[in-house]
């Protein structure tokens, strides 16, 4: 719901640093595929392996900076999070404590958060 107030603020402020629309285009294009379709996988198996959760888990919260890793991992989240959750209480592993709970507040403030400040860096170049 709230992709689109993060997405393209976010597209429009990164517009600026290229000197071509069509580079700025194409790359945020790319961009944006990968982010949302390569990255939230990477990192989703990534927090399944014991030893490397705690790496995977602050990806997770970096990544959310960008409106499409939000939109790509919370396709994982619907999907998968409950068995995420089971493994990660059944060993012994040095992630962060998760909640297979869609609406419990670690699980969304991360993603709101990101998506209001998106909305603020349009909003702050477009006052003057």
């Amino acid at each position: 719901m709230f992709f689109p107030f993060g997405a393209i603020p976010f597209t429009y402020v990164a517009s600026f640093a290229f000197s071509s629309e069509s580079a700025a285009q194409t790359t945020m294009i790319f961009f944006n595929f990968f982010i949302i379709a390569v990255f939230p996988g990477l990192n989703h198996y990534i927090r399944w392996i014991n030893g490397t959760e705690w790496i995977a888990d602050g990806l997770h919260t970096i990544f959310r900076a960008f409106p499409g890793y939000c939109l790509g991992a919370s396709v994982y989240f619907n999907q998968l999070q409950k068995h995420l959750v089971e493994y990660r209480s059944a060993t012994d592993g040095s992630g962060y404590t998760l909640s297979d709970d869609p609406w419990n507040i670690d699980n969304t403030t991360g993603d709101n958060v990101a998506m209001g400040t998106n909305m603020i860096l349009v909003l702050c170049p477009s006052i003057h």
